[in-house]
């Protein structure tokens, strides 16, 4: 009788968890770290920073050991650095080609130091070639 509760729990548990993963994934064959033009055209977001907020939500989560003084998750737009994550609200959504989360050691061997929580680099129509 209780390996049959055990294994009920276990089985709803799983079911549970894997319910709660689906905004955060690609879907099958996708880059987990990389929002395209193709998935943020599924949603009605107006801008970058709705569309990540919707579809990759962990992109904007702070991570490291910043909780004395957090350092803004950095921005890069067209090759252009941006302070923070308000560059994705100036940015109209069926605008974005690609929006791709670095994480720091990428992002500083990319760019050099000041990426504690990594890097979102965004590819937008204006700054050129689609793919």
């Amino acid at each position: 009788m209780r390996i049959s509760i055990a294994l009920a729990l276990a089985g709803a548990l799983a079911g549970c968890a894997s319910a709660s993963g689906s905004s955060q994934s690609a879907g099958p064959g996708r880059n987990p770290d990389v929002l395209t033009a193709e998935e943020i055209a599924t949603t009605d977001a107006r801008t970058a920073y709705d569309a990540v907020a919707r579809l990759r939500p962990r992109f904007l989560i702070v991570r490291g050991d910043n909780h004395v003084a957090p350092t803004p998750l950095r921005v890069i737009v067209n090759d252009v650095p941006h302070a923070n994550t308000d560059a994705l609200r100036a940015i109209r959504a069926d605008e974005v080609i690609e929006i791709r989360y670095l994480s720091s050691s990428e992002a500083s061997l990319r760019w050099g130091t000041g990426y504690p929580d990594g890097a979102l680099v965004v590819r937008t129509l204006a700054g050129g070639s689609d793919r």
